[in-house]
């Protein structure tokens, strides 16, 4: 059996336990330790973690990245949810938010089987903020509040039954397919999204000798279902953001989809459905 080595700087160890979402978030929010385990395929009240980052780097690079991530979190008052469409400005370091974005992808996406080859060639640029090895875009969309009709609000839980809507309070992470104009998966680009509450982040990788105009294309038909995303501009350190038309349960609903039975399954174990159904 081959040695475990550091999954960032390729080390020996010692190892500690690394956060998939950083703990900040996990303190700002307790009630989000709800998740789907991957590994386990089941939801879990659970801080996700991996056993893999050396001590060296969890408490030097990443606890610097994760340092970043909390500074964005609270200027761009990532804990607020919306009702309605306004402009919004949010405040950014460009490389920063991106090597972030993308150690929380990549700690993520160890958690299942297969781990993209691009994130293992960005190591570098994570921890270190090397040169990009791929042709990165980074977007954001800020999604609204899922209104309630009142005739429904008797399936909410108890607390939530005087709602009006239902706010984004959740932390999601995991893939996404780039596809082609033609609906083809496009195996050699990687795409992930990151989300923080009504913050939904799409990060995309693209092999630098594929042309801008292909590149354009892929990105486009990739994120056509949300109008509202905003490239961010590496050259800027801010940007103006107009909360999407789409809702936190819109743009969640296709991943919901693939997890519906362990959602159930979580339900009834919990017996949440039989408290709701008694209304």
């Amino acid at each position: 059996m081959s040695e475990v080595s550091c999954a960032y700087c390729g080390g020996p160890g010692p190892f500690t336990r690394e956060h998939v979402i950083p703990k900040f978030l996990y303190t700002a929010h307790p009630s989000h330790r709800l998740g789907y385990n991957a590994a386990a395929d089941k939801f879990m009240s659970w801080e996700a973690k991996i056993k893999d980052v050396c001590a060296a780097c969890n408490n030097g690079p990443l606890s610097n990245l994760d340092a970043y991530g909390k500074s964005f979190y609270t200027v761009n008052g990532c804990g607020r949810t919306f009702d309605r469409k306004t402009d919004i400005s949010i405040s950014y370091d460009f490389n920063l938010l991106l090597r972030w974005v993308l150690k929380i992808s990549f700690n993520a996406a160890r958690t299942r089987d297969t781990v993209h080859p691009a994130f293992r060639q960005s190591v570098p640029y994570i921890i270190g903020g090397d040169p990009m090895p791929f042709t990165p875009f980074l977007g954001v969309e800020v999604v609204r509040n899922h209104p309630v009709r009142k005739k429904d609000r008797w399936r909410l839980p108890a607390e939530a039954k005087g709602w009006k809507s239902i706010p984004p309070l959740q932390f999601r992470v995991g893939p996404m397919f780039a596809v082609t104009p033609g609906g083809r998966h496009h195996k050699d680009v990687l795409t992930r999204f990151f989300s923080i509450n009504a913050f939904f982040f799409v990060v995309a990788l693209f092999p630098s000798s594929m042309n801008e105009g292909r590149r354009a294309s892929i990105l486009n038909s990739t994120t056509s279902n949300a109008p509202s995303l905003v490239l961010l501009d590496s050259a800027k350190a801010q940007a103006t953001l107009s909360v999407s038309a789409t809702t936190g349960l819109q743009r969640y609903i296709e991943q919901g989809v693939t997890v519906q039975r362990q959602w159930l399954d979580y339900l009834r174990e919990t017996k949440q459905i039989e408290d709701a159904t008694r209304g």
